[in-house]
């Protein structure tokens, strides 16, 4: 699924409208997509995959930018075995996990000219709670509604990345899993790509954001499930 708000464009909300009756694989939510209104995103996936998802093992939300490696999915997803890395064994974890990039103490951006400044008023701390970096974060379904019941309580604050997987899941008393050591470098992916690494020696789940369409079709040919 892809998550929108409202677009004011009125050709691309015709657009989203179409792709929608043609395929159903978009999510949109009454409030106009905007930097600001990103928790707003964040929220909604959380309820829909909550209120309409019951028999899903996970939820995993990436930027569009984002290479997933969805054979290591199927893997653990559809015909589990027992585990044999530490990889495996965080797919296959179905209770309290928030499995993500780490973001640690991140300071707060008090420049007014920054995309990402926020008053003292918004956040009165110099610091903000560890935290997911978002562009790839898998959550267990009882995380999921622990993070959405969370926030249902609580003031908005416009940072998602902080607003739920900091704030909310230690209200919470969630733990974030490191996803680092499984997201796969620029080198590496240029080396995958080349076929100077073979495909199995990299154990990895995501790449960073930022790829770019013909990036992510080489990579998918190498990495497709049905090669494996």
């Amino acid at each position: 699924m892809f998550a929108f708000g409202k677009s004011e464009n009125i050709i691309l909300q015709s657009s989203l409208i179409l792709e929608q009756s043609l395929f159903g694989d978009l999510l949109q939510g009454n409030f106009i997509d905007s930097y600001d209104n990103v928790t707003y995103k964040h929220v909604m996936v959380l309820k829909w995959f909550n209120t309409y998802c019951d028999s899903a093992k996970l939820l995993i939300k990436v930027d569009d930018d984002v290479f997933i490696n969805t054979g290591k999915l199927i893997e653990n997803l559809v015909d589990p075995k027992p585990p044999t890395n530490e990889l495996d064994t965080f797919l296959q974890k179905r209770e309290s996990l928030l499995f993500c990039g780490l973001n640690r103490r991140n300071p707060v951006i008090r420049n007014p000219n920054s995309k990402w400044y926020v008053s003292i008023e918004e956040y009165p701390d110099d610091y903000y709670p560890e935290c997911c970096a978002g562009f790839a974060i898998i959550y267990s379904p009882d995380t999921v509604k622990r993070l959405y019941e969370e926030a249902q309580k609580a003031s908005y604050f416009r940072i998602d990345d902080v607003y739920i997987t900091g704030t909310m899941s230690k209200r919470a008393n969630i733990t974030i899993t490191n996803l680092s050591p499984f997201v796969i470098t620029e080198s590496q992916r240029n080396a995958l790509v080349k076929g100077e690494i073979s495909e199995n020696s990299i154990d990895f789940l995501v790449s960073f954001h930022n790829i770019k369409i013909n990036e992510m079709k080489s990579l998918w040919a190498v990495k497709r499930p049905e090669k494996d």
